[in-house]
């Protein structure tokens, strides 16, 4: 008899066999479980309407909502219950699977899984849920599961058998996992990058009305001045220089239509080191010049930038 490993992430140090404790594709107009655990991990998809998960942590109760496309993945032995409202009925994919430890190496699918790079990130975190609302990839997702749930379907003797017969099924639930540990990765990356975005631009929100230089923003954020640039040109759409621009602009659009500051005295207050420059640049911006866009008092609304994507 093989012993069920407690949790997934024990992959990173014991040898397993996969196997499939119980799996469906179902409609809910209404469905409401208690609070509950097993051995298994389980991975639920929303195909179609929305559902509500909660689950306890530390002691901690949270809910999450997923829609169309989403999937929660669930570790084995975290507390956990689904409740579809008839306000919202939903279609789902659901599987649990359980990792039985084994002696046989040949047969273990862990020897496999410590090839990849990133499920071994994956494991090395030891999250006990992990929610994605990327759609990028969630055709994948159901595709995989779709194809697990057809195997074991109509293999009649999975469950008696742990060796070598059900090798596509175990081939699927690998694929699964890739996908998984992938976008755990790409959804931390992102987090990170957006962490220090947000930190640079604070920096520079307080200070770009002073000389200001890319080395002096990278060496506060603490990365490389080329990771941040691609950062900003991934997010932001745009390049360091050119947000710290727009502010300085903005704040010079700000002067000109509210004081009778010179502008010269406009140039340097916004952070620019000359009025020459200053006039090229808010000229290049705004398609006018400075001393033309304060004489348009009430009309240069219709040549502002679009500043929404910034806000965030």
């Amino acid at each position: 008899m093989n012993n069920k490993l407690t949790s997934l992430y024990d992959l990173a140090h014991k040898d397993c066999l996969f196997s499939v404790s119980a799996y469906y594709a179902q409609n809910f107009t209404f469905f409401e479980m208690a609070f509950h655990t097993h051995t298994s991990f389980e991975i639920m998809y929303v195909a179609k309407g929305i559902c509500n998960i909660f689950y306890i942590l530390k002691g901690q109760e949270y809910q999450t909502c997923l829609k169309p496309g989403e999937w929660i993945f669930i570790d084995s032995h975290t507390t956990h219950k689904l409740i579809v409202d008839p306000s919202a009925p939903c279609r789902m994919l659901n599987l649990e699977v359980e990792l039985l430890e084994t002696t046989a190496s040949a047969a273990s699918v862990t020897s496999i899984l410590k090839t990849s790079s990133s499920i071994l990130h994956f494991l090395e975190h030891k999250e006990p849920i992990i929610v994605c609302r990327d759609l990028s990839e969630s055709d994948k997702i159901q595709e995989a599961l779709h194809t697990i749930h057809l195997y074991a379907e109509n293999k009649k003797d999975y469950h008696s058998s742990l060796l070598g017969d059900h090798l596509l099924v175990d081939l699927e639930i690998l694929k699964l996992l890739t996908l998984i540990a992938h976008k755990y990765k790409t959804q931390n990356d992102n987090l990170i990058g957006l962490h220090y975005i947000k930190k640079a631009k604070s920096y520079i929100d307080e200070h770009f009305d002073n000389p200001l230089s890319i080395k002096e923003i990278t060496a506060y954020v603490g990365i490389s001045s080329s990771y941040l640039q691609r950062l900003f040109s991934k997010q932001l759409g745009m390049s360091i220089i050119d947000y710290i621009i727009k502010k300085r602009i903005d704040k010079a659009i700000m002067l000109l239509k509210h004081t009778n500051a010179s502008i010269i005295d406009i140039s340097i207050e916004s952070g620019f080191n000359s009025r020459q420059h200053f006039t090229h640049t808010f000229k290049k911006a705004m398609e006018i010049s400075p001393h033309a866009f304060r004489n348009m008092k009430d009309n240069y609304q219709i040549l502002l930038p679009h500043n929404n994507e910034l806000n965030s």
